[in-house]
């Protein structure tokens, strides 16, 4: 391997927070040091892969190789490399949701099998939002992300999997007084018109369901209760965030950082 496919590696792996050599990177490289593919044209794939562990480089490099003929003069246009990245991205979010069959890609043949593939896995999604207005991001053994659409599927989505606290001016609160924290989640629709329809914003509910990632949370946020076991997101055009836990305090934006990345999400 020569000096700068380990530079790539390294550079890769560090970002990661690991000094051990990636597996799909160490192995994609071979076909730089064959002279199958340039180093840029490697270095441009690499960047498309959005996995940490960049476990579809290998995958890609190959593909592009094969279809190249190996000709290592035919590189990816900036055009191409926005195609490609994201009909990747495209793959792995909808491979995360559940919403494809082939979830490991080596069982594809080629870019335009995983186009066909990606296709497929929108129309599911397509399908599944005309009915309930919500969209599924992520939803596995750790945790369940979900996006709603309107106010019915926000107060759904909210009494479903996030109602934390009791409507507490009631003197003998019962069943039928609880309620979300959330405001875009209360009965009047009100809120949730004015965040989504006049500010744009884009609202993920985040629940958390591992016992290892609660006790994670719960270690750093210093709390032995449910308020940081489910939390809302909302993210502006401009990428701004606000953030808040499941008893409606206010999270900053480190706070939404390091929530992130405890659970493997940023």
């Amino acid at each position: 391997m020569n000096n700068e496919i380990i530079r790539i590696v390294e550079i890769f792996d560090k970002v990661n927070g690991t000094h051990i050599l990636s597996e799909g990177l160490r192995s994609a490289s071979t076909f730089v040091k064959n002279g199958s593919i340039s180093s840029d044209s490697f270095n441009k794939l690499v960047s498309i892969d959005p996995t940490p562990k960049k476990k579809y480089i290998h995958w890609i490099v190959k593909n592009w190789v094969e279809q190249t003929q190996n000709d290592p003069k035919i590189g990816p246009s900036d055009e191409v490399i926005m195609e490609l990245s994201d009909l990747i991205k495209n793959y792995h979010n909808l491979s995360e949701r559940n919403k494809i069959e082939k979830k490991d890609i080596n069982q594809i043949r080629n870019f335009e099998e995983l186009t066909a593939i990606v296709q497929s896995g929108k129309d599911v999604k397509s399908k599944s939002d005309k009915i309930n207005n919500y969209e599924v991001i992520i939803d596995n053994d750790d945790m369940l992300i979900v996006v709603p659409y309107d106010h019915a599927a926000a107060r759904m989505l909210g009494m479903k999997y996030f109602n934390f606290r009791y409507m507490t001016h009631r003197k003998n609160p019962t069943e039928d007084d609880k309620d979300c924290a959330w405001c875009i989640a209360f009965k009047n629709d009100d809120h949730f018109n004015d965040y989504y329809h006049t500010d744009e914003l884009t609202f993920y509910m985040i629940r958390v369901k591992s016992d290892e990632l609660i006790k994670k949370i719960r270690a750093y946020y210093g709390v032995n209760t449910q308020e940081y076991d489910g939390i809302i997101i909302g993210v502006y055009p401009n990428g701004r965030r606000i953030g808040y836990t499941g008893l409606d305090n206010s999270m900053d934006d480190v706070d939404i950082k390091m929530y992130l990345k405890i659970i493997g999400l940023e």
